[in-house]
This record gives structure tokens, sequence and C-alpha cells, in this order.
């Protein structure tokens, strides 16, 4: 079963809504966390939808996070890209596969535009490093993490349609990670070569110095 899916927005919306009118399977809850100044106008859908336009652009991670704080009693989070598109009944084959103390991968590349994450593993590695702001190199930090920390991570064949850096297509947003990523990839190999996995503390500095504004 699939509680709760979350989905990051910067830009691009007609790829949120393909994704939100491919969704063939009774989800509770879809988080929508728009960190662009678009309006979203949200098709007829079935289930609860939370909608939370935010001032600035938080982030992958810190949306992530959010997603998950605001539906805190959910067993589980699918965790999705916003330019993802579900073939039928592929939601459903992923459901099959949930489970409160692993993370499980759709087929499509990279792993992490869709996954479902269980309760436990949040509780026992703890929530996306916001430090990876605003995207990018939190997927390798999550992934160091939850292996150092024995949590099942599962590779199903389970295909999903992914259009990749939807967001930086954008030539505005291209500039903005031109300036942005080398220091993610700095943070991210630092975190990992430490061999410590406990969460990092945010840096308010960090967040001022990567924004995408």
């Amino acid at each position: 079963m699939i509680e709760t899916l979350i989905v990051p927005v910067l830009t691009n919306y007609p790829l949120l809504y393909r994704m939100l009118k491919s969704i063939d399977y009774p989800i509770e809850n879809i988080v929508i966390i728009n960190n662009g100044d678009g309006i979203i106008n949200l098709p007829d859908m079935s289930g609860n939808v939370h909608l939370i336009d935010l001032p600035h652009n938080i982030g992958v991670a810190a949306s992530w996070n959010l997603g998950i704080k605001v539906t805190p009693l959910s067993r589980n989070w699918l965790i999705v890209n916003f330019d993802v598109e579900f073939p039928e009944m592929a939601l459903d084959k992923l459901a099959r596969h949930a489970n409160d103390k692993k993370i499980v991968f759709a087929d499509c590349w990279p792993e992490w535009a869709c996954f479902i994450v269980g309760w436990q593993v949040i509780e026992k590695i703890g929530f996306f490093d916001e430090n990876c702001h605003p995207v990018y190199c939190d997927d390798d930090v999550a992934t160091f993490r939850a292996r150092a920390k024995g949590i099942e991570m599962e590779k199903t064949a389970i295909r999903v349609r992914h259009d990749n850096s939807s967001s930086i297509k954008d030539p505005i947003y291209a500039e903005q990670n031109a300036r942005t990523f080398d220091f993610n990839v700095a943070y991210a190999k630092k975190v990992i070569e430490s061999g410590d996995p406990e969460p990092v503390p945010l840096q308010l500095s960090r967040l001022r110095n990567q924004a995408w504004i």
C-alpha cells in the first residue's frame, strides 16, 4: 500500500500535471510542494490533495522532509520528481513492494526520481540532508547513510518514465545550478568520506549562499 505521495516542483508545471494525471492507484494523501512562482491549478483527483505554496525555493531535500512532516502518521511515502509519468498499473506494482523498513526504487534513472521510503527508515537514518541545497547530491548522502545503517534498498523492474533534470532545462535555473552544483558535490563527498552516517546540522549560511534567486 502507498499512503502518501510527495512531489516538489519549481518550474515546467505541465510535467507536474502529466504526472498527476497518470496516477491510477488510490493514494490517501498527495502533497505538492510548490517552490516556484507559478500558480498550480489542480486537476480533479481522488484522495486528499495538499498544495503547499512557498515564498522561497527550499530545495529538494527540504521539500521531501516537509512532505513527511505534514503527514507523519503515514507508514510510507512515495517520493517522486514532478517530471515522472506512471505507466498503467506501475503504482499498483510498486505498492506491493512497500515496507516500513526499506527503500523501494522504481526502474528509472536516476533511481531516486521515484522511490518509496518506509517510516522506520526515516526513524533510523534521519531526515534527508538539507545541506544539499537546493538540488543534487541529496540522494548520494541518503544512499550512504542508508547503507551505513543497514537499510534494505530494493531495486525493482517496475518501469516509470522520467524526463531527467527538467527544472534546469529552464536557462535561469541552469545558470543557478552551474553556480551551486560543485559545492553540493564537494559537501556530499566530505560527508561520505567521513564515514559518519549521523545527520549534519543544517547551516543557515549554506542555505543563503546556495539559494537560487
